[in-house]
C-alpha cells in the first residue's frame, strides 16, 4: 500500500492524504469554480512547496509554475477500462507519488460530484 486518503470531515472539500513510507501527510484542497465552464482548483503543500491541479488536467509547481503532470481523462469506458493516461513531465519525476495518488484522489472525488455522494470514502492506493 502506498497511501490512504479520506474525506476530512472537520473542514468541508478537503482530502487528507497519509503516505505509508515516507511517513507523510498531504491535505488536497478542493475548490470549486462558481462558473461551470471554469475548472476547480486542487490545492496542496509538500515538503514546504505549493502545488495545484488546474482542474483533473494539470498538475502545476506554484513557485516556478511548471507543468508536473497531466492527466488525460477518459469521459466514456472502453474496453480496457482505463481511467484515462497520467503522464509525468520530467519536472514530475521528484513527486511521482504525490502525483499519482493526488491524480486517482481527484478523479474519484469527481465520480463522486457526478453521482452526488456526500458520504466519507475510504481510498487505498
Amino acid at each position: 500500500m502506498l497511501a490512504t486518503a479520506t474525506l476530512c470531515l472537520l473542514k468541508d472539500g478537503t482530502t487528507d492524504v497519509h503516505f505509508v513510507e515516507p511517513r507523510a501527510s498531504v491535505h488536497l484542497e478542493h475548490t470549486n469554480r462558481l462558473l461551470p465552464f471554469f475548472q476547480g482548483i486542487t490545492s496542496f503543500t509538500y515538503n514546504g512547496k505549493n502545488y495545484h491541479w488546474k482542474g483533473q488536467s494539470a498538475l502545476i509547481d506554484d513557485e516556478t509554475k511548471c507543468l508536473l503532470a497531466v492527466m488525460h481523462s477518459r469521459f466514456l469506458e472502453t474496453e480496457s477500462h482505463k481511467l484515462g493516461t497520467l503522464v509525468i513531465t520530467y519536472d514530475g519525476k521528484e513527486i511521482l507519488d504525490l502525483a499519482v495518488v493526488s491524480a486517482l484522489v481527484l478523479q474519484e472525488r469527481s465520480e463522486e460530484g457526478m453521482l452526488a455522494v456526500r458520504t466519507p470514502r475510504l481510498y487505498c492506493v
